[in-house]
C-alpha cells in the first residue's frame, strides 16, 4: 500500500509509519527540550535546515509562489527580490505569533536581526 501526497510524492505505508514515529519522538525531544528552557529561564531558540525534509515543507514553499503570482504575476529575475520581500513580510506575520508565544527571536538569523532590531 502507497500514499500520494498532492505535491506528487509517494511512500508507502511502512515508510509513513517510520516518518511518523520519528516525528512523534522529534515532538518529545521538542517538549522537553521547551521544558528545560523553561526551568532554566531561556528565551531563544536554535532553527537547523536539513536535506530529506518532508513534502509538505517544499508544498508551503510552492504555495507561497502561487500566491505570490495569483497577487503579483510570474516571479521573474527583475521582481525576484520583491517575491522575497513578500515572502518576508509573511514569515514575520508567523514570527510575531512565536514571539507572543514568549519566544525571544532575535539573533535567530539575518532576517531575524533586520525583522526584530
Amino acid at each position: 500500500m502507497a500514499l500520494r501526497f498532492f505535491c506528487g510524492v509517494t511512500r508507502s505505508l511502512t515508510a509513513m509509519v517510520r516518518q511518523n514515529l520519528l516525528w512523534g519522538a522529534k515532538e518529545s525531544a521538542q517538549s522537553y527540550d521547551d521544558y528545560v528552557s523553561e526551568e532554566l529561564g531561556l528565551d531563544g531558540f536554535e532553527v537547523d535546515a536539513h536535506s530529506g525534509c518532508r513534502p509538505t515543507h517544499e508544498l508551503i514553499h510552492w504555495q507561497n509562489a502561487e500566491q505570490y503570482r495569483k497577487l503579483y504575476g510570474n516571479i521573474t529575475k527583475s521582481n525576484y527580490e520583491q517575491h522575497i520581500e513578500w515572502c518576508n513580510k509573511k514569515a514575520k506575520k508567523e514570527l510575531d505569533k512565536i514571539q507572543k508565544k514568549g519566544y525571544n527571536v532575535k539573533g535567530v538569523s539575518r532576517y531575524s536581526d533586520t525583522m526584530y532590531a
